[in-house]
């Protein structure tokens, strides 16, 4: 049972490494930007991004693609996690949100910028739906009592309704 666990963990730990080996990143555009894009296609911006973010980070930039068969032109990559010095680069909201700066600038020159920071989105009154990002696990784990929430909302409005059509039956015979 013990060598059972030990191997368990050591597995796990495997499968954490595996993780952290490699880092993806993505580039999207706002329904705005995209009207502001118009036809024109921003490859050239979004491979300057991907390879400056690889250089300023000292990773090798594995493949990029970009998206144009969806309903919004999109760009992905893969990096090698591991920098060059060996050592695994870690990122904190603060980086990842400076990253986004530093790639808006590539596409300045399109009269393109950086989107809302969340926390400015947040503070001007943005429901929490269009700020939090939940995993799909955490969505399925929510849907339930979300259902029976709107179930209920739904249920006290029919009741409404139906006492305000009682109502104007009521008027409609005098």
């Amino acid at each position: 049972l013990d060598r059972d666990a030990a191997e368990m963990e050591a597995r796990r730990i495997e499968d954490r490494k595996a993780k952290a080996m490699w880092r993806a990143g993505i580039i999207t555009f706002s329904t705005a930007a995209q009207k502001l894009l118009g036809d024109k296609s921003p490859e050239a911006e979004a491979k300057a991004t991907f390879e400056d973010f690889a250089k300023r980070h000292g990773v090798r930039l594995l493949w990029a693609v970009g998206h144009h068969d969806e309903s919004a032109i999109h760009f992905h990559a893969m990096f090698e996690n591991i920098r060059a010095d060996g050592r695994c680069l870690r990122l904190n909201a603060g980086d990842l949100s400076n990253e986004q700066e530093i790639a808006a600038a590539h596409f300045a020159h399109l009269g393109l910028v950086r989107g809302t920071k969340k926390a400015d989105r947040i503070a001007d009154g943005e429901p929490p739906s269009k700020t939090i990002n939940r995993s799909v696990k955490q969505l399925h784990a929510a849907l339930p009592a979300e259902i029976e929430a709107v179930k209920a909302k739904l249920a006290k409005a029919q009741e409404r309704a139906e006492k305000a059509e009682a109502k104007a039956k009521k008027y409609e015979g005098d």
